[in-house]
C-alpha cells in the first residue's frame, strides 16, 4: 500500500510551483517591456515610468535571491533576468537624462552632432 501523501510535501511543491512561475512570468513581463523601449519611438515613451520599472524589475530579483533562494544556490532563470536587468539599467541614467520633457529640438540636434549621425525627421 502506497504512503499517505504529506501535506509537508504538498506545500514544498507549492513553494517551487510558485517561484518558478513569479520568475518566468517577471522574464516573460521584462522581455517585453524592453522589447518597448529598445524598438519604439523614444519620444513617445514615459521615462519616468521605464526607470521606475527597471528598478521594480531589479528590486524583484534582489527579494527573490535573497529570501526565495537558499544561500550560495544559482538558479539560471534568476541569474539570466539579474543579467538582462543589469545591462539595461547601465543605461537607465541615459534613459532618465534623455526623457527629459524640456529636451528641445536644438538639444536633439546637439546630440546627434556629438554622435555623428544624421538626426532623424520625426524628432
Amino acid at each position: 500500500m502506497d504512503k499517505p501523501f504529506k501535506l509537508d510535501e504538498l506545500k514544498k511543491f507549492e513553494e517551487a510551483y510558485e517561484l518558478r512561475h513569479e520568475l518566468w512570468n517577471n522574464r516573460s513581463e521584462f522581455k517585453k517591456d524592453r522589447k518597448e523601449w529598445y524598438e519604439g519611438f523614444f519620444r513617445q515613451q514615459d521615462t519616468e515610468e521605464t526607470v521606475e520599472k527597471i528598478a521594480k524589475y531589479n528590486k524583484a530579483n534582489i527579494k527573490i535571491r535573497t529570501t526565495k533562494i537558499p544561500k550560495g544556490a544559482s538558479d539560471k532563470v534568476l541569474d539570466a533576468l539579474t543579467e538582462e536587468v543589469n545591462e539595461v539599467k547601465t543605461i537607465m541614467p541615459l534613459i532618465a537624462a534623455l526623457g527629459v520633457s524640456a529636451m528641445k529640438h536644438r538639444h536633439w540636434a546637439k546630440v546627434f552632432e556629438l554622435l555623428k549621425e544624421n538626426m532623424p525627421s520625426n524628432l
